[in-house]
């Protein structure tokens, strides 16, 4: 495969519901192709994480989806596909910025215990293959505000004091996605997840239903699940718990 076939196509919109959604009809109708990108100035109803919304200002983050061929690649599983994503965010954010960025797990990007941003994954199977995937990703850039109710946003600018060109960052993350792609086997894309876990090796608190456990985060293993316990070590599924964070209050700053 020659680094021409990996080229990306950028398709831009001023508005749109969703990139997600947008490059699922792409798909529906039959004329998406491996390297397809939708990069949105604004969505009405941005996706997050289990039905959560993502929220951003008009012209001001960072809205995009990448269509890719899944078995053009060797995945392993969905895990892969997120961890793949965030690693090429981070690596573009730190490079940005010059702040450290971590990942918390599941699929978000962190500079100290603010958000950035975030990621979404969508797969369209055949039977039990994994025919395609859009692969969703959402950075906070040049906010100055954001909603009182949202616990710990941050943005680039907020950060640095910069305005950042979107389009020139959101295609700087796709061309390290596909190359990663081609280049990076899962153990080394897993080793680097872990190298830049959030509160890795440090004592955290998650909710499992109404139980709170409180223990060392040890890692996540190659099927995407947390590892906590000094011990006894304890697994759990993206989902399964909710990770509290005990930093101050961020959403009036």
């Amino acid at each position: 495969m020659t680094s021409t076939e990996q080229k990306i196509r950028l398709i831009e919109l001023d508005t749109v519901d969703s990139t997600n959604n947008y490059a699922m009809q792409l798909i529906r109708g039959e004329s998406a192709v491996n390297g397809v990108a939708v990069l949105a100035q604004h969505q009405t109803s941005g996706k997050g994480q289990r039905g959560k919304i993502w929220k951003d200002e008009a012209g001001e983050s960072l809205n995009c989806s990448l269509i890719i061929e899944t078995e053009r690649y060797d995945i392993k599983n969905h895990f892969h596909l997120i961890a793949l994503t965030v690693i090429a965010i981070r690596k573009v954010v730190e490079a940005t910025t010059h702040h450290p960025v971590h990942i918390k797990w599941p699929n978000d990007i962190y500079i100290g215990d603010r958000k950035v941003g975030g990621i979404l994954i969508e797969s369209v199977t055949r039977g039990k293959e994994l025919k395609q995937a859009v692969i969703g990703f959402g950075i906070n850039v040049n906010q100055q505000l954001f909603e009182e109710a949202l616990p710990n946003p941050v943005s680039l600018r907020q950060l640095t004091g910069k305005t950042y060109n979107i389009k020139r960052l959101a295609e700087d993350c796709l061309n390290i996605m596909l190359k990663d792609l081609l280049q990076k086997t899962y153990p080394e894309v897993l080793s680097q997840y872990n190298k830049h876990l959030y509160k890795l090796h440090q004592t955290i608190t998650v909710k499992d239903n109404d139980v709170m456990i409180t223990d060392t985060l040890k890692g996540v293993n190659e099927y995407g699940q947390l590892i906590i316990g000094d011990h006894t070590s304890k697994t759990y599924n993206p989902g399964e718990v909710q990770m509290i964070l005990s930093h101050p209050d961020f959403s009036k700053s």
